[in-house]
């Protein structure tokens, strides 16, 4: 098989195992949950994860995965940063409203914040997130950087975008773990729920390693970089 149809092939598999993530996150919190609302209820906390779900592995996922597939299009490679830091920013945005909806809910019912391990985890994976978006657009796109500094960052840039991803991960299985012990009427046997959830937890898992060895399997960077230059 060739590098590109392998390479096609991979995005596929990452596609779907993506939006299954989110499909199993929507099914589990609109059917086992007790569905969505924003009114300070069960419900709203269940916009948490399905809000950072779809953040954190859809949206940052495809960011990630966009700039390797933006090379076998004639778009310039400018327009492909463009819309890496795009996918990034919304997904910032929506990590933050998924923040807002879950200490809304704590502080509606009374509960303390910011309590537990994916809590700490959680904050520091949206904090990272905000920090590795605002350095990236001063390095990569802000107008006065220098070529030598980008040259410099890029390395860095790739490496805590990855470690940002394994953040995510184990973000999303401490949080549905948690999730699944705090509900145990719902979760005491091996029911359609349970299987769902652990479903979900094998699916992250599969989509990060599927997009990791996307990201950094040196054929796949020589087919960015050779296509890459002949854009410039």
């Amino acid at each position: 098989m060739d590098t590109s149809t392998s390479f096609t092939l991979l995005v596929v598999l990452i596609e779907f195992l993506g939006l299954s993530s989110v499909g199993l996150i929507a099914l589990l919190a609109s059917k086992y949950y007790g569905g969505f609302a924003w009114d300070g209820s069960e419900k709203q906390f269940n916009l948490h994860p399905l809000l950072m779900v779809t953040a954190f592995i859809f949206f940052y996922g495809n960011s990630v995965l966009l700039y390797k597939v933006g090379a076998g299009s004639a778009v310039t490679k400018f327009k492909w940063k463009v819309a890496h830091a795009v996918l990034h920013l919304l997904a910032f945005v929506m990590a933050v409203v998924g923040l807002f909806a879950v200490f809304r809910y704590h502080n509606a019912q009374g509960y303390p914040n910011a309590r537990s391990l994916h809590s700490w985890l959680g904050l520091g994976t949206v904090a990272f997130y905000g920090m590795q978006i605002l350095i990236s657009f001063l390095v990569f796109l802000f107008p006065g950087a220098k070529e030598d500094t980008r040259a410099a960052f890029k390395t860095l840039h790739v490496f805590f975008g990855l470690f940002l991803l394994g953040m995510v991960v184990v973000c999303c299985l401490t949080g549905i773990t948690e999730k699944t012990l705090f509900t145990p009427n719902k979760f005491n046997d091996l029911s359609t729920s349970v299987i769902l959830t652990n479903v979900f937890g094998i699916v992250v898992v599969l989509f990060a390693g599927t997009l990791i060895y996307t990201i950094t399997s040196p054929k796949y960077t020589r087919l960015q970089d050779e296509r890459y230059n002949r854009l410039d």
